[in-house]
């Protein structure tokens, strides 16, 4: 369902803040509802942006890179396929 309401827009729209935010919030409740995971923010390597991650005491995602990457770079993209990683 998500995968269709996201199709329906220009790749580069979903990457718009007003897009991307709420897409990384609700995957990032999905995968945390079927996990062991729970939110954390970091600092970046930049020193000054603040991302939001999934961890628990033996793995982390970086949730918003991970959106990011699937929406920019996958010629096929679909968020579905991002819960996968975090299983």
């Amino acid at each position: 369902m998500v995968d269709q309401a996201i199709h329906q827009k220009e790749r580069y729209e979903c990457l718009l803040p007003e897009v991307f935010t709420p897409l990384v919030a609700y995957l990032g409740e999905v995968v945390k509802s079927r996990t062991d995971l729970d939110w954390e923010m970091r600092l970046a390597s930049n020193g000054t942006t603040w991302e939001p991650w999934l961890v628990s005491s033996n793995r982390s995602f970086p949730i918003a890179s991970i959106v990011y990457d699937e929406l920019s770079e996958e010629p096929d993209y679909s968020v579905s396929a991002i819960a996968d990683v975090c299983f």
